[in-house]
Order: C-alpha cells, then structure tokens, then sequence
C-alpha cells in the first residue's frame, strides 16, 4: 500500500541519476554521485554476488544444460544523511 507522500518529491519515488545530481547541486554543493556514491554502490553489487558465486554456478553443472537462462538480480539502495550507501534489498 502507498503512503500518503508518495511521489510528493518524484513520480514513483524514482530518480534518474541526473535529476538527483541536479538536487544535489541545489541542496548539497560539492556532492557528485557518480564520484562518491557509484563507487559504493559498484563495491556492494561485486561483494553480494562474489558472496553468492558457488551458489549462482552450480546452475550451469545442471544434468540438462539445453536449459539456456540467466538470472536478473536487482538492487535497491539508499543514502544516509552523510551520504552513506546502504543496500535495503
């Protein structure tokens, strides 16, 4: 169920990366989020699926390797007033 402010700030409580630099640039002078948050980020999608590796290859020692699939994996996260990256999902 939505709240009641959702998508008070943007539609669908989404931001492109530019309209967030755009926000930062206003509210946060001297804030770059590809500079200082993507590294993060990146940092946390390499350890969660290194973290996973065994587990996400044993599906190509399947018995039936006809079977041609992938997995998606998506990645929600947040920052913190001091600009901290935290991954809630």
């Amino acid at each position: 169920e939505k709240g009641p402010r959702y998508s008070a700030y943007e539609k669908g409580n989404e931001m492109w990366f530019a309209d967030f630099q755009r926000y930062l640039d206003r509210a946060h002078p001297g804030l770059n989020f590809r500079a200082d948050a993507v590294p993060h980020i990146e940092d946390i999608v390499v350890q969660s699926l290194l973290g996973v590796r065994g587990r996400l290859t044993l599906s190509q020692q399947a018995p039936d390797r006809s079977l041609h699939c992938f997995q998606l994996f998506g990645y929600d996260f947040m920052l913190d007033a001091d600009f901290r990256v935290w991954l809630i999902e």
